[in-house]
């Protein structure tokens, strides 16, 4: 990108962006705040000061908690394991480390890591990122999942490592942000760095994703019914742009027939023969299905290989996909002598059928071992990738699911072959199992109100536009 090249409706919404930025602090349902950054500055400083001087395993935790609370309040699940995993002077020069390094060091995400329920390693990328990004505002940006969304929107195509994104961050700043909006905080009462400026934009243009139903619409309340916002036009329009811009007719790859259940089926859906059955194990052997039914959610890892929506097509997205296998599972790859290719596709495989594959309407039964299942549900919206929904898990890869069943006792079925984490039934004797399973548990009228519910949904972006006009 050697110059600004963005569209029409993007460049006004950056200069919408500038006069909302200069006029407001923010709030939670405007999902951008600038209240208060300085006094945290303050705070975080003088923990670190503390932190160097103290020899103390109790304190040392104390300490590092006050820090994550203050810049990545998310991220207390993670620093809890770390403590616990590492001792507490390990932590305590990594973090050191990490508020005096004037660059972003790769070898933390691949030092520090956590392990899952049954041992599978955990790389905590937006962790450190978040972290290093916010202690180093003023020079460095915040790699997220908000800020990687926020360029990939703006067009820029990302990996994984901190180094790449941030040299997209400063080209994207540079020729379009500064052009465009400037410092828009800047002489303020709330000035920010313009980096905090940046990622707050990217953070709006996260959450109010077309799969986020629930944001988008308290944000409309909000809008409507607060009087600093009601008669405002400038933040109106600015909103009602960015809905239209990430509505589901605009996500990135639209090269793909939109996905909805048949309207006339609604009401004997059971019986439709274009419904899907899938059967899916949240993690090692179903290890974090508490966590994704306590989330109403379903998914799969790995946060490394990025929002999946980014790729124009199959073929952009299984190259890539491909590369990022072999580099993060090399060493298990060698460790049991695994073919990488084979490996890679078969894993590619189901990914794409997660992705791709599964319609909203579909029906998913969730597996713990090999014979038990433990969960039955309906999927209600499209793909999205979240690394903060379960936290606690490397789930992030995900569908939202009403539940129609759940029990951790599980009824045991007859063993299906396919040992995949994600694999949709055949029309034979397997299938057969979960639907005499629905049957027997007299789930049928459950299924159904669940897919009126989503009939009553299917018009929700055009809803939304037409509300804000």
């Amino acid at each position: 990108m050697n110059e600004c090249n963005l569209s029409g409706e993007k460049v006004k919404l950056l200069e919408l962006w500038r006069e909302v930025a200069k006029k407001y602090t923010g709030e939670n349902n405007l999902h951008f705040n600038f209240a208060g950054f300085e006094g945290k500055i303050k705070r975080m400083n003088s923990y670190f000061k503390k932190l160097q001087y103290t020899g103390d395993n109790e304190e040392i935790r104390k300490i590092i908690g006050k820090i994550v609370e203050e810049i990545y309040a998310r991220g207390k699940t993670e620093t809890t394991l770390l403590l616990d995993k590492y001792n507490s002077s390990e932590i305590k020069s990594l973090f050191l480390d990490i508020y005096k390094s004037d660059k972003f060091n790769e070898s933390w995400v691949y030092t520090f890591t956590l392990k899952g329920k049954k041992g599978r390693k955990r790389h905590l990328r937006s962790y450190f990122g978040e972290l290093y990004g916010t202690i180093h505002i003023d020079k460095h940006p915040i790699r997220n999942n908000a800020s990687i969304t926020g360029l990939e929107f703006f067009g820029f195509k990302l990996k994984g490592d901190y180094q790449e994104f941030e040299s997209n961050f400063d080209e994207f700043k540079e020729k379009c942000y500064k052009k465009i909006v400037g410092h828009a905080t800047k002489g303020t009462a709330h000035e920010v760095p313009i980096n905090l400026e940046i990622d707050q934009l990217f953070n709006v243009i996260d959450k109010l994703n077309y799969s986020h139903e629930k944001r988008r619409m308290d944000l409309i309340d909000t809008l409507e019914n607060k009087e600093q916002y009601k008669n405002d036009a400038i933040i109106k329009e600015f909103y009602r742009l960015l809905l239209k811009l990430t509505d589901n007719k605009n996500k990135p790859i639209n090269d793909y027939e939109q996905i909805k259940i048949p309207i006339s089926k609604i009401g004997g859906v059971l019986m439709d023969e274009n419904l899907q059955y899938w059967v899916v194990a949240p993690g090692y052997k179903g290890e974090y299905w508490e966590e994704c039914r306590e989330h109403g959610v379903i998914g799969i890892g790995d946060e490394e290989y990025g929002d999946f929506r980014r790729y124009k097509n199959k073929a952009e997205f299984e190259k890539e996909f491909k590369e990022i296998y072999k580099d993060v599972y090399k060493d298990d790859l060698e460790k049991y002598n695994k073919d990488p290719e084979k490996s890679a596709s078969r894993t590619f495989n189901y990914i794409w059928n997660f992705y791709r594959g599964m319609k909203i309407g579909d029906i998913v039964a969730v597996r713990s071992g090999l014979k038990k299942i433990v969960g039955i549900g309906v999927i209600t919206s499209d793909y999205y990738f979240d690394p903060t929904k379960v936290p606690g898990t490397y789930i992030c890869h995900l569908r939202d699911v009403k539940w129609v069943f759940t029990d951790k006792a599980g009824y045991e079925i007859p063993q299906i072959t396919s040992r995949d984490p994600v694999f949709k039934l055949k029309k034979d004797e397997s299938i057969e199992v979960i639907k005499n399973l629905i049957e027997k548990l007299g789930l049928n009228k459950k299924i159904e109100n669940v897919h009126r519910y989503i009939k009553s949904s299917l018009n929700f972006n055009n809803l939304i536009l037409i509300k804000n006009k």
